[in-house]
């Protein structure tokens, strides 16, 4: 930037972000821009030269049409302004509209980027299709000034940061599976081959991100919902559109279980942890919505109470290894990260409850190995104890749904009274045994 510009100067604005002040559309653009003209005003009264990123978060969520964004335009000057986009990976959804509705391509300076993944999602995904369409038309246009990765979490996807670095620029390893070689003779060396299979092997499931999402974050509010026969029916039908990308889950399994994981390698390490957690969190979302389906034909009569309570079992057991591989990697504990934080300097007391918080919350709920004995498979055995009791006693006309709200509440609060110490992984002597008993767990539970 400085060899560019000749100084450090750089400024950013995200505008008004997210916020709506009017509910008429009209209005509230014309806010948004007014916003923008006074921010530019006032920048450019003090660093009349100085560039300035324009973030595209707005244009996404809660969404601009490209006409919008347009207007927006005719307000800057393209000899001193960047749109930093880096939502250019995201599928359009309500009023959102992507770089090439924008009028920037060969007009306006700009970057491409991909946000790839919010707070909680920071297991394998990836909307490689869409990068694929997108980033060569990026790469041939003058005008995009830089390529940007901006994820959410720190713990982040390995192979989709070298898919993106190695195709910004020069788009020519366009697929994931395409990289994948080179991708793991460059970082596990000896460890390359078997790496190679489990990736391949897990490249479907790691695509399944939007249809398996992490499930285990949202079980309250999943516990309150009915299971009628129409859902009951689109989860099934759901489940079995799956099916064909769901096949390979057992050589997957095997792939992993053969892994030369915790012998001194941390890239394996790490890695390894991934794929396995990846694969755990996307089969506990499709046996629970099995759980959902059994409880549904349970009730029509198309199935024993037996099969609700084996449902709800795999669950648990799915559940139960997930937090078994997270045990293992100290990226996933809270108390891991407290124990580097108080060696580094001094903490305050009140921290703790902050950092729970931080990690309890709807938003960021999500891969955190204190979350699972305390909160997660607490949660989960409530509603699988309520199932249970439900098909137990053979009432088949009352709606399919706790009367009343499980006390999932007590949960949370215990949660918090809990002194995280005591949450803390427990101590492993052979990580490599644990990592295949995890695995097998898995297997075993969706045999």
């Amino acid at each position: 930037h400085i060899d560019a510009y000749g100084v450090p100067d750089l400024f950013h604005t995200i505008g008004l972000a997210e916020r709506t002040v009017f509910t008429n559309r009209a209005d509230n653009l014309e806010m948004k821009l007014y916003a923008y003209r006074r921010i530019v005003a006032k920048l450019r009264e003090h660093y009349p030269a100085a560039p300035l990123l324009i973030a595209s978060w707005d244009f996404y969520y809660p969404g601009w049409p490209g006409h919008e964004v347009a207007e927006l335009l005719k307000l800057l000057s393209p000899e001193n302004t960047i749109i930093f986009d880096y939502t250019s990976d995201l599928p359009q959804m309500h009023r959102s509209s992507d770089f090439t509705q924008w009028g920037v391509v060969g007009k306006f300076p700009w970057m491409f980027g991909i946000f790839h993944a919010y707070e909680w999602e920071n297991e394998l995904r990836g909307n490689y299709d869409l990068i694929q369409e997108r980033l060569p038309l990026a790469a041939a246009d003058p005008l995009c000034k830089g390529f940007v990765y901006w994820p959410e979490n720190s713990h982040s996807d390995s192979l989709m940061l070298e898919f993106f670095t190695k195709n910004a620029w020069r788009p020519d390893t366009l697929t994931p599976e395409a990289l994948l070689p080179e991708f793991c003779r460059d970082r596990y060396r000896a460890a390359a081959e078997p790496l190679l299979a489990a990736w391949r092997a897990a490249l479907p499931l790691i695509k399944l991100h939007a249809a398996l999402p992490p499930d285990f974050r949202r079980l309250a509010s999943h516990a309150q919902q009915a299971v009628t026969a129409e859902r009951a029916a689109a989860l099934r039908t759901e489940c079995e559109r799956l099916a064909p990308q769901l096949q390979g889950v057992p050589e997957l399994l095997a792939k992993l279980h053969a892994l030369p994981v915790f012998a001194g390698d941390a890239r394996v390490d790490r890695d390894a942890v991934d794929l396995a957690r990846t694969a755990a969190g996307r089969l506990f979302s499709l046996v629970l919505k099995r759980h959902a389906v059994a409880q549904g034909e349970w009730q029509q009569g198309k199935a024993d109470a037996a099969a609700v309570k084996a449902a709800g079992a795999r669950c648990v057991a799915v559940l139960t290894a997930l937090r078994d591989l997270l045990a293992l990697h100290d990226d996933f504990s809270m108390n891991a990260s407290m124990d580097k934080l108080q060696a580094t300097h001094p903490v305050n007391p009140c921290f703790e409850q902050a950092l729970k918080g931080n990690a309890e919350n709807g938003y960021c709920r999500s891969y955190i190995y204190e979350l699972f004995n305390d909160y997660y498979l607490k949660q989960l055995a409530l509603y699988v104890a309520w199932a249970d009791g439900r098909v137990a006693d053979g009432d088949t006309a009352t709606p399919m749904k706790p009367a009343k709200p499980l006390p999932m509440q007590a949960v949370t609060d215990a949660f918090y009274a809990k002194p995280l110490r005591e949450m803390a992984p427990p101590a492993c002597a052979d990580r490599g045994a644990a990592f295949r008993a995890a695995v097998d767990k898995l297997a075993a539970s969706v045999r």
